[in-house]
């Protein structure tokens, strides 16, 4: 026979972040919120990220959408314009 009790448990959740660039932060529900970008990233054997510290680092950064374009924008390639509306 089993017999069960009750667990409270408490669940932690993602209320800001923070650009790992410029430092701009965006709180939970905002539009800049949602437009982060994180880019996690797992460095295998021979990857020039890790630079001696051996094999299989795994990196992740948080950019706003600022930062996204500044860094990025010129070798994103636009695939699909969802809403249909041109203007992408």
């Amino acid at each position: 026979m089993r017999e069960y009790s009750s667990l409270e448990v408490v669940e932690r959740v993602l209320s800001a972040l923070k650009c790992d660039k410029c430092g701009a932060s965006a709180h939970e529900g905002s539009t800049e919120f949602h437009e982060f970008v994180k880019i996690d990233i797992f460095a295998g054997y021979g990857s020039v990220l890790d630079e001696g510290r051996g094999d299989g680092c795994d990196y992740e950064v948080d950019l706003c959408q600022r930062c996204v374009r500044d860094l990025l924008g010129p070798h994103m390639r636009l695939i699909r314009d969802r809403f249909g509306t041109g203007h992408c």
